[in-house]
Formats: structure tokens, sequence, C-alpha cells
């Protein structure tokens, strides 16, 4: 296919699985009836049927994204409905969604524009130059105090807690690479704190309440500049992966610790990290990934007997059957945490 084969995957809070391919439609598979159903196949004449992106919200709302319109599929799975240019949606492609803690939901476009919706208040807000807001927001989060923060290249844009007034922080750092397209990540800690991950600077630490960025580099211990993902776990440590290995910084001992081939990891090229259960760290790498468990001090490398380096991992859920779905370019790999068990699924197994 011209597009990467799947878009993006969730886990709702029935356990079902949602994935959408660029190429295929959107999909439901039941890991409990281990079947799979094709509910939406993209049309390729127009891309009516493309999805590009989905969410599950509080309300247990699916949200899907697709070219000028979004689709709204309520909690009962029973009633959809469509957002568009007619009902104020000034989009042409949803490529991210985020729900704020008001139940806000929203969505950055190619059209360089930001539209938030309320459900509640059946209210659809767009934000461009008209309000300060220039760009393409690559990813969203949400501060202490209630302001959305939307990251641009070398921009963040700030939106205050009523929404109606926003301010730019140039960070003068690259968010994503032009040449190969490799994007940064960012978040806010349990303590307010923004973590910004560059690829060419490494890691940018913002006070929400003002004082100026500081850098957390290669020349203060990082061991590459160039940073894919950055996760907080329960123990407020911060994992930082980059093309090297991963930095591991603990703030309590204030303390920046490397995990890379030399301590066992799979692979020093790590992708994205996310903590899937408690004491339990998933780790993408080009070569496959590993399952990380921080109170036994254990770490399991798998997926070079599948052949899992030409997959690219790149996003990870886990279901009600202590399953994790790896979401690929080229299909989606399950793992069975329980009984350790690996299998893939793709075009030839009927996805």
């Amino acid at each position: 296919n011209a597009y990467p084969y799947w878009a993006d995957i969730i886990c709702d809070h029935l356990g079902m699985i949602w994935l959408t391919s660029y190429a295929n439609g959107l999909y439901i598979i039941n890991p409990q009836k281990e079947t799979i159903k094709n509910i939406l196949p993209n049309d390729k004449r127009n891309e009516k049927n493309l999805v590009l992106s989905l969410i599950e919200d509080q309300y247990h709302n699916i949200w899907m994204g697709s070219p000028g319109h979004i689709s709204i599929l309520d909690s009962s799975r029973q009633k959809i409905k469509k957002i568009t240019r007619k009902q104020g949606l000034n989009i042409n492609y949803p490529i991210n969604f985020f729900e704020d803690s008001k139940g806000d939901m929203w969505t950055s476009s190619f059209a360089r524009e930001i539209n938030f919706v309320s459900l509640k208040n059946k209210t659809i807000t767009t934000i461009n130059a008209n309000n300060g807001f220039t760009g393409m927001a690559l990813a969203f989060t949400e501060d202490s105090n209630g302001g959305i923060w939307a990251i641009q290249k070398d921009t963040i844009f700030i939106f205050n807690q009523q929404r109606n007034a926003v301010k730019n922080l140039i960070i003068n750092v690259k968010i994503i690479d032009p040449q190969t397209g490799d994007r940064g990540t960012f978040f806010s800690d349990k303590h307010g704190n923004m973590w910004v991950g560059s690829v060419d600077r490494g890691v940018l630490l913002i006070d929400s309440k003002g004082p100026l960025p500081e850098n957390l580099d290669s020349k203060n211990g990082l061991i590459d500049n160039n940073v894919w993902g950055l996760v907080e776990d329960k123990n407020d440590n911060i994992w930082i992966s980059t093309h090297r290995g991963l930095n591991i910084y603990d703030p309590h001992k204030n303390r920046l610790l490397l995990l890379s081939t030399k301590q066992g990891l799979g692979d020093d090229d790590v992708r994205k990290i996310n903590e899937f259960d408690k004491d339990k760290i998933f780790v993408s790498t080009v070569s496959g990934f590993s399952i990380i468990n921080t109170l036994k001090k254990t770490l399991n490398n798998y997926g070079k007997e599948q052949h899992l380096s030409k997959y690219n991992l790149m996003k990870s859920v886990k279901d009600d059957k202590n399953q994790l779905w790896l979401g690929s370019l080229n299909g989606i790999a399950i793992y069975d945490i329980s009984k350790n068990y690996l299998k893939v699924i793709n075009k030839s197994t009927g996805l």
C-alpha cells in the first residue's frame, strides 16, 4: 500500500479492539470470540470511509476522524452522529484527538486549525490565525491549571482555562525531523511540569507556572538528543526513549539511568514506551519489543523469532484477556502476557 497499514488502534471499555487502516477501513476485533469484522470498508475513490484517528471518550462514545468530518458512535453502539462543516466543523483531515478534563474533544488537522467540540454545551469552536494560532498541532496535553497545550514544530500554544485566550512559547527545538518525519513527544507530569521530547536537543523541561525552560540533553547525561518517547510511571520515574538506548530519570534521587543492549535490552534503537500494567513497561524497538517489570526487576525481549523488526511497532493497547495488541505498519502483533505467547495477524489471516 502507498500508506502505512494501520492508522490508529484503541481498546474500548467493553474490551473490543478498534483498528483503522489507511488502505482497508475500520475493523472491530472481538478478542473473546476471536472474530474480525470490517465494519467500514474504505472507499478508495473518494476516501469517505477513511478513518485517520480514534478515541473513546469518558462517556464511552467512539470518535472517528475522517476527511471533512467527525463521526461519533454512541455508547450503545446503535446511533452515529456526523459533524461536518454544516454544523460548524472547519476541518479537512483530523489527525488526532484529545479529551480534556471538561469532557471537550480537541482535534487538529492539516488545515492549520484546531477545533474543540463540547457535546455537553452542543458547541463547536474553531481556533485559527484569528485567535492567535498558526500551524498544525502535532499533539495536545493539559496542565495542572486546566490549560491546554498544543505543540507545533518549534512552538507551543497555550490556551487558558476559559479557552478564550492563547499565548505562544517559542522553544527553538525541532519537534519533527523534516527529513525522516520522526516526531518528538510531550506530556505534563504529576507535578505540573511539561516534558517536551525533541529530535535534536533532547528533552525540554517547562514549569507551567512560568520559569524559563531547561534542557536535559547529551551534555548532562542523556544518551542521545533524538527523543522518540516520554512516559511517567507510577513511581514518578520518567522513561525517555532514544535511538541509542533508554534513559530513566529518577526525580527523587535526581539521577539518570541508562538501559541499553549492554544491560540486556533487545535493541538500542528504542521507539515508543508505555506503562500498560502495574509495574510493567512496554518498550518497542526496531527489533521487536521488551517488557520490563520494575517490581521484579526483570527484562524480557520479544519479536526476533517472529521477525517483528519489519513490522515497526508503534502503539500498544491492552485488552480484557491480558493481551497486548501492538499496531504496526504491516499488521497487528498480539502478545499474551499470561502465557508469554506472541502471534501476528495481517492480511493473510483476515485482517
